[in-house]
């Protein structure tokens, strides 16, 4: 049966609301990657979704075709019918909904304000803050409370988490010593979210991963 409230209020806005920095005005870097993950995982677990190999062999394709019921998954569903078959995820999440796109939706919800400065004095820049109906606070202290291994959290409470963990951003502040009995608990917690769910959050974790990588290499 379909969840109504997961339908009402994608994950994928749960997710930007999170990363939004309501000081700076801007996302988390990797943000449309999040999205995409966000996407891909709820349509997965609405029953949506199959996915099948592995790491970079990951493939999602359409069981059902049925919509959602709301624009942004059926986009993301539709793109992935489009393919007509199994299409790697490495290839699909750079055609999924982005983050902008989302932050537009959550704009006319009245979740979150426009508007834009001067960087540097010169240079201008959008920026986007959340409103008290964005629930922010809420939302960062599940995933803070899940992070921690304070609560034992439900479904999406562990969807989202799962999500917002991919990259470097959620674990970046964390003293040397702290991230591998932290990283143990993040995958614990991922593991619960399904096989498929856990799968596509793993291979985009470790495309950011690579590209983070990448660009510290072309720096040094």
């Amino acid at each position: 049966m379909t969840d109504r409230l997961v339908v009402d209020r994608p994950l994928a806005l749960d997710a930007v609301v999170v990363m939004l920095s309501p000081t700076k005005g801007t996302l988390w870097s990797h943000a449309n990657l999040v999205v995409a993950a966000a996407l891909l995982v709820e349509l997965t677990r609405l029953g949506r979704l199959t996915v099948t190999g592995s790491q970079q062999q990951l493939e999602v394709a359409v069981h059902d075709p049925t919509p959602v019921g709301d624009d942004l998954l059926d986009e993301a569903l539709r793109t992935v019918g489009a393919a007509d078959g199994p299409i790697r995820v490495t290839k699909v999440i750079t055609m999924l909904p982005t983050s902008d796109q989302v932050l537009d939706r959550l704009v006319a919800e009245g979740a979150v304000t426009e508007g834009s400065d001067r960087k540097f004095g010169l240079f201008k820049v959008q920026r986007h803050r959340p409103t008290p109906a964005a629930g922010r606070d809420a939302l960062r202290s599940t995933v803070r409370a899940a992070f921690k291994g304070e609560t034992e959290p439900d479904s999406r409470s562990v969807m989202l988490f799962s999500v917002v963990d991919i990259g470097p951003n959620l674990r970046g502040g964390l003293p040397s010593e702290r991230r591998p009995e932290v990283a143990r608990q993040a995958y614990a917690i991922r593991d619960t979210i399904g096989e498929g769910e856990s799968a596509l959050v793993s291979t985009i974790d470790e495309v950011v991963r690579r590209a983070n990588a990448a660009a510290r290499d072309s720096i040094g």
